[in-house]
């Protein structure tokens, strides 16, 4: 019966991590930890260091997909991965002062934070969306000369995306139907 709780925990618990990477962007021991703390009673050290090891590949995989669909900005992209080495050194080495006890709850806890964070905010739109009229980044609908000039490059993939926005909705445009 343990074995069995053991499969299903880790199999919940790599998926959710998946589907999280791949969705949210959210790092895979945001779910991976919680669950193996929570549910299968696991040392904290042992838990995180299990979800990190997995977070490399997942992260990766995501961000490649990413970079492939043009969703990916490199420059800071690298610039934050600098931040994210120096400060996961300061944190892992900060994490070997704390009890074992403190650290899993602590990890729940803020597991439970992002979740209602993604329940009362969640990410409703893509990119190329909000670019092609849908919506803005705050949610709303842009104003229409704001969506009518558009000197970005890509200008044509939004007007296609546009096109497909608004026929999804049964609007149509005028300037396409020619008599």
């Amino acid at each position: 019966m343990k074995i069995l709780l053991t499969i299903l925990v880790t199999f919940f618990a790599g998926m959710g991590a998946g589907l999280g990477t791949g969705f949210a962007g959210m790092s895979a021991a945001a779910v991976i930890s919680p669950m193996l703390i929570t549910f299968l009673g696991m040392d904290p050290y042992m838990a995180v260091g299990i979800a990190l090891s997995s977070d490399v590949l997942a992260s990766a995989v995501s961000a490649y997909t990413y970079h492939k669909n043009g969703n990916l900005d490199v420059k800071n992209g690298l610039i934050m991965m600098a931040s994210v080495l120096v400060f996961t050194v300061v944190g892992s080495f900060t994490a070997s002062l704390v009890p074992s006890h403190t650290m899993g709850n602590f990890s729940v806890f803020m597991t439970f934070l992002l979740g209602i964070k993604f329940i009362v905010r969640p990410v409703m739109t893509t990119k190329h969306a909000r670019r092609a009229g849908g919506l803005c980044a705050h949610g709303r609908r842009p104003r229409a000369d704001a969506r009518a000039r558009d000197p970005r490059p890509g200008h044509r993939f939004r007007q296609r995306i546009r096109h497909v926005v608004l026929s999804q909705k049964g609007h149509h445009r005028p300037e396409h139907h020619r008599g």
